[in-house]
């Protein structure tokens, strides 16, 4: 739905149109340029005025295209919202870690650690799916993550 005031500029622009009309009488079609030049385009001696036509014509229709391609994509993006086109990834904040329940566990595999203030709180996976440390080669998966799975699992 348009903004009011933005109906009424168009309103007055069309008003404006025809009252320019009225006052200058009619106009010629624009569009009728090229069928000017498809029919007197090779009369000797007027090629530069053709030339400045056709520059006169296309530049501002090339920018009328491009702006109406601009205001298109900046209204799709607003209707949609932000898309994860170049993907969504992103750090986790401490919400995403509770609503995982990976803080506050006490037994399960280690998983990382967060670092919070003077705190840090350690990253645990207690449930039945699998678990992945990738990382390259000496790295600190086998001391930041086995090891302390191992030195606390429950015998």
């Amino acid at each position: 739905m348009m903004p009011p005031w933005r109906s009424t500029a168009v309103m007055l622009f069309v008003l404006a149109g025809a009252l320019l009309a009225l006052r200058v009488g009619p106009l010629y079609a624009p569009f009728n340029f090229f069928v000017w030049w498809w029919r007197f385009g090779d009369a000797r001696g007027t090629e530069e005025i053709w030339r400045q036509g056709a520059w006169l014509v296309s530049v501002p229709s090339h920018a009328a295209v491009f702006v109406a391609i601009v205001v298109a994509m900046r209204r799709a993006r607003r209707l949609t919202g932000p898309t994860d086109t170049h993907g969504s990834a992103r750090w986790a904040t401490r919400a995403d870690l509770t609503a995982a329940g990976l803080v506050g566990g006490t037994s399960g595999v280690y998983v990382g650690a967060w670092a919070e203030k003077q705190e840090t709180l350690y990253l645990r996976h207690d449930g039945p799916q699998h678990v992945l440390a990738f990382a390259p080669s000496r790295s600190g998966k086998g001391v930041g993550l086995v090891l302390p799975t191992l030195l606390s699992w429950p015998s």
